[in-house]
């Protein structure tokens, strides 16, 4: 027989003292780490000796009415069925297994059970038992050790014989029962912690599991009776915390039970403790609190799912937590990235008036608790400070929300000075107007220029301006939509000049808008100017205006014309179409001062390439071809010059004019040698444009620049005209047939020469 020497220790919370329903007293310290003789339990009094608190709410008939005048079956285990494995067959067996007898045996009194020969101090040293001959039960590898109050120490097959073994009606007030695991240990049955029990289940080696063994289904323990207390407390060896991991994972299918039920009683978990792995159909995958209290001074809890509904209506599951009482927490606790019936976090769920996160000491800078409720409402509790006997907090409210985080953020939020939910209003975006600058133009008497921008909201939206006096009353809206001077549509920004404005006098611009679904912006814009002085001097003096005859020629970017898109086209890959574009006012030929006219310079299939990304040929395809017949929308972009009576002069103003083109239904195949094979004929069109107002241009439409492909860089001196027709890949087509030809030239050379020399 070899024996293995370690050193443990246990900490233990003392989470659930001393609670009262306004304030919550605790000891000084939220755990403490003491020698195996000395731990506590969760539920354990304060050092001020006050009392633990009630469950806050108990939902379960089973919590308050199960017998407890039979502690032969408290792990649930039956005893009439001899043939049962091991692992499950009763205390009473007198063929068991050494290692699967009870310490009440005599027989085995002197190999099971092993006083450490320690009263005091902070180190127990704990012998644990390695019979070489033992055969394993199929329920652990590990082992299980009961240290009882008086130091002694027995080894047992299971979890649930050892919890049976402890000493019932001790309560929360009494000397806690040590089990401490090493290894494996797997759990094929509820393991039941009732009859006022005072339980601490910690690792005495790292990398401890306890698992949920193949097939079963049900909750792993079970906590039940008021004065119950169960925890998964701290080993450690020397200064390293002890890992315990416990797992509800199944390979196949998915649990009907939790990890730990709560229906009456207390429990606690600690560093180093992790609760995982469980899918379940229950209402919370690790902690379901029906009727008692919770307390987490450590550990993390992640990766479990539940599907269990608690509230049909807003469709909420339970979480990784459902508890209907409050959850006491401190230290470095860690609930989060578990998950409900879908892919959302749902780690913890409140339930019911009593349900709370009470914070009864600082919350660690590793801590994280997603939360939230499955009654949500404004005004319904999240959080709390706790407060020792002496009426003093424990903590702040800035430290908890630091760490405890609500998931439905789109709804509601917490109140950072009662902890309680409050709605949240969703912001409505609306569309707002900014100016930039206003100012008379320096150039002409009676004009003005204006720029502004609208937010997000607006872009793509449309604006109105008109002016009146100063001294009259602002027109609105409706008024000024139907009777504007000017209107156009806005890309983010927008530049206006008016035209014709009285300058004699102060005036009032007024600019209004909207967005793109026909909502009006918040407010309009309204801009004073003060009267201009005199008449602009800043003409050459050498010039010699035009003089007024006539009332000035302004017309709409709209009576632009666009020519060569009439009819639908044949969109053969890499096919280009040309087309012609004339701008409104650029048939005038006998310009006055003031007179304006529009000058296309571009165009794109987006509005929104108003300043950049536009094309500037006159034509338009498509490299893979368009077979279906449909209609397309592109914006031909203006600019407006006004004529200051010498010359035409470009301004800041620039329009977008939708403009429509068809596709026709077509049909053809390419060979992978790209030769193309119509069943259809291409059309013809022109394309470029001209200074004065006209894009143009000639050709088959056969040659042109690919819309697709085009890098918009074509010089703006006036005509976008290419020096040599374009095939769809941008090769100069005169260039290779010149060389095309003196290759010929020089074959032909080659061969008269050959010639000359055989005769």
């Amino acid at each position: 027989m070899k024996k293995k020497q370690l050193l443990v220790f246990i900490m233990a919370g003392s989470l659930a003292a001393g609670m009262s329903p306004v304030t919550m007293a605790f000891a000084e310290a939220d755990t403490q780490t003491v020698t195996i003789e000395d731990t506590v339990a969760v539920a354990a009094e304060s050092e001020e000796g006050e009392a633990a608190a009630e469950p806050v709410q108990d939902i379960s008939d089973a919590a308050a009415d199960t017998p407890v005048e039979e502690p032969a079956q408290a792990a649930d285990t039956p005893t009439a069925e001899p043939t049962q494995a091991a692992a499950d067959t009763p205390a009473a067996e007198p063929t068991q297994a050494a290692a699967d007898t009870p310490a009440a045996e005599p027989a085995q009194a002197a190999d099971a059970v092993v006083d450490d020969g320690f009263n005091s101090g902070d180190t127990a040293e704990l012998t644990l038992e390695e019979e070489e001959s033992a055969t394993p039960t199929p329920e652990t590898t590990g082992q299980i050790i009961l240290k009882a109050a008086d130091g002694t120490q027995t080894s047992y097959s299971t979890l649930a014989e050892a919890i049976a073994a402890a000493p019932v009606n001790i309560g929360k007030d009494g000397e806690v029962t040590q089990i401490l695991v090493t290894g494996t240990v797997e759990i094929s049955e509820t393991v039941v912690i009732d009859q006022n029990k005072n339980i601490s289940i910690a690792a005495a080696a790292d990398g401890t599991t306890i698992k949920r063994a193949a097939g079963f289904l049900g909750d792993m323990f079970k906590v039940k009776d008021e004065s119950t207390s169960f925890q998964f407390g701290t080993g450690k060896e020397g200064e390293t915390v002890l890992s315990l991991t416990v797992t509800g994972a199944l390979d196949q299918g998915d649990a009907t039970g939790s990890i730990i039920s709560v229906e009456g009683g207390y429990f606690g978990l600690s560093d180093g403790v992790t609760l995982t792995g469980n899918r379940t159909s229950a209402p919370g995958a690790a902690i379901c609190n029906s009727g008692g209290s919770i307390g987490l001074a450590g550990g993390t809890i992640t990766g479990n799912q539940s599907e269990g509904i608690v509230n049909e209506a807003a469709e909420i599951t339970g979480g990784a937590i459902y508890s209907l009482g409050e959850i006491r927490v401190s230290g470095a606790v860690i609930v989060k990235d578990n998950k409900d019936d879908g892919l959302n976090d749902n780690s913890i769920v409140l339930g019911g008036d009593n349900a709370c996160i009470a914070a009864i000491g600082q919350l660690a800078e590793t801590a994280d608790l997603q939360v939230r409720r499955s009654d949500a409402a404004a005004g319904k509790i999240i959080v709390k400070v706790g407060t020792d006997a002496n009426g003093t907090a424990l903590t702040t409210m800035e430290n908890i929300l630091a760490h405890v985080h609500y998931l439905d953020t789109t709804e509601y939020t917490i109140n950072n000075q009662t902890g309680a939910l409050e709605s949240v209003t969703a912001p409505v975006s609306t569309m707002t107007l900014t100016a930039d600058s206003i100012s008379w133009n320096k150039a002409y008497e009676h004009t003005v220029d204006l720029t502004f921008h609208t937010n997000d909201a607006g872009v793509g939206g449309r604006y109105y301006v008109t002016w009146v006096k100063k001294s009259d009353s602002t027109p609105g809206f409706e008024a000024v939509k139907s009777n504007y001077k000017s209107s156009g549509d806005i890309a983010s920004s927008a530049s206006v000049q008016l035209t014709d404005v009285a300058y004699d006098t102060a005036i009032k611009v007024v600019v209004y808008a909207e967005d793109s679904k026909g909502l009006e912006a918040v407010a309009p814009l309204v801009l004073t100017l003060k009267a201009k002085a005199s008449t602009p001097t800043e003409a050459p003096a050498t010039t010699t205006p035009t003089p007024t005859t006539r009332a000035t020629i302004n017309p709409s970017v709209s009576e632009s014309k666009v020519t060569g898109l009439e009819k639908a086209l044949a969109f053969y890959p890499k096919q280009m179409y040309n087309f012609t574009v004339t701008g409104a006012g650029t048939d005038n030929t006998n310009p006055v001062k003031g007179d304006t006219k529009w000058i296309p310079y571009g165009w794109s299939m987006s509005a929104k390439n108003i300043d950049t990304g536009y094309q500037k040929s006159w034509s338009i395809g498509n490299v893979n071809g368009i077979k279906q017949a449909k209609t397309f929308r592109m914006y031909i972009f203006f600019q407006k010059y006004i004529y200051n009576g010498s010359e035409w002069e470009a301004t800041g103003v620039k329009e977008a004019l939708p403009t429509e083109f068809k596709s026709k239904a077509i049909d053809f195949t390419v060979t992978p040698s790209g030769t193309i094979t119509p069943t259809a004929t291409a059309g013809s069109g022109s394309g470029g444009y001209d200074y004065n107002g006209t894009g143009s241009g000639d050709g088959d439409g056969t040659d042109g620049d690919d819309a697709e492909n085009h890098d918009g860089t074509d010089s703006d001196t006036g005509s976008t005209s290419a020096t040599n027709a374009r095939t769809a890949d941008n090769s100069p087509i005169a260039t290779m047939m010149m060389l095309a030809s003196l290759s010929l030239v020089a074959g032909g050379y080659v061969i008269v020469r050959k010639r000359k020399k055989e005769i």
